[in-house]
């Protein structure tokens, strides 16, 4: 998902570099839209909202609704690192986070709506 179209057809071409067999695709949209819209289910789902987004935890809350992510896959979110996110989210569960500067990745599974 991306909300930039310049961006998501830099990264539909790198995914096509990188992976030319992949079944990878690139949505040209905002995240909270997608996540109501895609017609999934897919594996891995990657999301990079604005950090300057208020509703962080509507939108988890969204994506453990959503019908985009397989059971048993994984959601990918980058978040402001000063922003903790919640362990839970549904059936959205979180396994790790990662620190790259200001940024920081969390990673959650889906493991059953709960």
């Amino acid at each position: 998902m991306e909300a930039d179209r310049r961006r998501a057809a830099s990264i539909e071409e790198s995914l096509r570099d990188l992976a030319p067999d992949a079944a990878g695709r690139v949505y040209w949209m905002k995240a909270e839209r997608a996540l109501s819209s895609l017609e999934g289910p897919y594996d891995i789902v990657f999301a990079d909202p604005p950090f300057s987004m208020e509703n962080w935890d509507g939108l988890m809350e969204r994506a453990s609704e959503s019908a985009a992510l397989a059971g048993g896959g994984t959601l990918v979110i980058e978040r402001p690192k000063r922003l903790e996110l919640g362990e839970r989210y549904g059936g959205l569960v979180r396994q790790q986070d990662r620190n790259y500067g200001d940024a920081s990745i969390s990673i959650y599974t889906e493991v059953g709506r709960g």
